[in-house]
């Protein structure tokens, strides 16, 4: 879990977004804010700032918690901040299709999805029998890796195929209650790379009231003041960064804000074999490449693996978060990055062990009951040679055991005890029977 120190310490304008969205929320969850930050500055940065191994900023987080806890805040927070800020088409709206995502970013290639009720989508376009609908996830997994890259549209036959030379740049701010994320998810959406892609925090479920930006106005002309001002600083140094090259989509080269600057991405360099931080407790330079190496050599279990795939493309993409409105990066932050990364990596694992396998395996429990209940009508009846022949080729016969176990427990089958036929001294088979 994160706490108010993990705002407070966030460097440069991205922790002058999370502060600002984190003190205009009713209850203290600096985990929303984060999230909230990172996508618009992920956002923001993109097209602007890249990495020398060429990975741009645009990120993918969301925020899982309860009603109540300040999602909708969040969001709202977002969209308000970048209609005061004027820059256009960086918020995209929802996608109806795979195509609808594509034409989108054609339309502009650098955008900021919020995703409302991310998990309850998941699970409609997961299940969905449109197969336009159901492409959307595909397509969200393969544009977070299309830094650079040119997109090639879908092809139709009744109208033209939309390409987006140069790449596209999506970020997302998603936002989903525990137990309808939980549910919509399954192992495949670990192993094939879709959650390792995104940060997810979780927030804690005890809600810490506080004064927010809006009482304190309330309360204090002074207080009022410093309020807009703050809120006109952030405002102002995000339209400074807007000015960067390019400053439009259609390739209208503007005049270079920053000298320093030439007019195409400013490249930075970010250092992860000499890094100067905590390490165990002591600050020291080490090699952050190498120990991801160690941890995969040393990791136990498959979801392990598939977060530290990730972690170094998330530590450098979090890295380019923090490049200040003068184009400068400290690099003091590859630490701060490294950490946090770290943090949330380790608690999504945790939570797909608890959440996610468990309700796997209850899923396909469930199934095989069903296809056991489906063995019999209402009445009929079954020896246990019989329901061993009927159910081999799908289940074993620790599955078979549980299932029948399962079916007698709750009601729906009856056993039918076996006995020895008093004539021939032999054990007769045992049956069973659907009760319901």
């Amino acid at each position: 879990m994160l706490t108010k120190s993990d705002i407070y310490s966030c460097p440069g304008l991205l922790g002058d977004v999370a502060t600002y969205i984190h003190d205009s929320i009713e209850t203290s969850q600096p985990g929303t804010a984060l999230a909230a930050a990172i996508s618009l500055m992920g956002a923001l940065l993109s097209k602007r700032v890249e990495s020398t191994t060429g990975l741009q900023p645009h990120v993918y987080t969301g925020i899982i918690a309860g009603t109540g806890t300040g999602k909708t805040t969040a969001q709202n927070l977002i969209k308000n901040v970048v209609s005061k800020s004027g820059i256009p088409n960086l918020l995209m709206g929802n996608p109806a299709s795979a195509s609808g995502l594509t034409n989108s970013l054609g339309r502009s290639s650098r955008q900021l999805f919020i995703w409302d009720e991310m998990g309850h989508a998941i699970s409609a376009y997961s299940k969905s029998a449109n197969s336009s609908e159901s492409l959307i996830l595909s397509k969200v997994l393969k544009l977070f890796s299309a830094d650079g890259s040119s997109i090639i549209g879908d092809e139709y036959a009744n109208k033209g195929r939309v390409d987006i030379e140069g790449g596209a740049y999506l970020s997302i701010f998603g936002a989903s209650t525990p137990v309808r994320f939980y549910e919509s998810l399954n192992q495949n959406f670990i192993h094939d790379g879709y959650l390792p892609r995104f940060l997810l925090f979780f927030e804690n479920p005890e809600m810490e009231y506080q004064i927010t930006r809006n009482e304190q106005k309330e309360l204090s002309e002074t207080t009022k003041a410093q309020c807009d001002d703050e809120e006109n600083y952030i405002l102002e140094r995000m339209r400074y960064i807007e000015k960067w090259w390019p400053k439009s989509e259609e390739g209208d080269l503007a005049s270079v804000a920053i000298d320093s600057m030439e007019k195409k991405k400013l490249q930075i360099k970010i250092d992860l074999e000499k890094v100067v931080g905590p390490k165990n407790g002591v600050v020291r330079t080490y090699n952050y490449k190498e120990e991801i190496r160690e941890l995969k050599k040393r990791a136990t279990t498959q979801i392990e693996k598939d977060f530290l795939n990730r972690r170094i493309e998330y530590v450098i993409k979090l890295c380019l978060c923090t490049i200040s409105e003068d184009g400068l990066f400290d690099p003091k932050n590859i630490s701060w990055a490294i950490s946090l990364v770290t943090r949330i990596q380790d608690e999504m694992i945790r939570n797909c062990r608890d959440y996610i396998y468990p309700n796997e395996r209850v899923r396909e429990h469930n199934r095989i009951l069903d296809k056991f209940a489906e063995l019999m009508a209402v009445g009929q009846t079954l020896t246990k040679s019989q329901v061993f022949h009927k159910s081999q080729r799908w289940c074993s016969g620790r599955e078979r055991h549980e299932a029948i176990s399962s079916l007698i427990e709750s009601g729906c089958w009856e056993e039918i005890k076996s006995d020895y036929d008093p004539i021939t001294s032999r054990k007769k088979s045992t049956t069973y029977k659907r009760i319901e």
